[in-house]
């Protein structure tokens, strides 16, 4: 009887890992939904910088070669760019 109760209670258990994990999968859907919708509503080169970045996973010296700018100016686009983002998620 022990050995029939264990897989009862593991099975009981499981159902609300499941329906966390489904809860889960929602809520990460519904924030990468919010972050679409914000990086739309930038401007071009703010977009175009966050997406090279952390999208394409680009560093960034392959940044500031592929908009040929120094370094510098890239880390300054992704600061300034981030806080947008910021502001219009909020």
């Amino acid at each position: 009887a022990r050995d029939v109760a264990a897989p009862a209670n593991a099975t009981r258990d499981a159902v609300p890992a499941r329906a966390r994990a489904a809860e889960d999968e929602y809520a990460v859907g519904e924030a990468v939904g919010q972050l679409k919708v914000g990086l739309a509503r930038l401007k071009p080169l703010d977009r175009a910088t966050l997406e090279a970045f952390y999208i394409r996973g680009r560093s960034l010296k392959q940044i500031a070669r592929e908009f040929e700018v120094p370094t510098g100016t890239v880390k300054r686009r992704l600061f300034v760019a981030r806080a947008r983002l910021k502001e219009v998620l909020e």
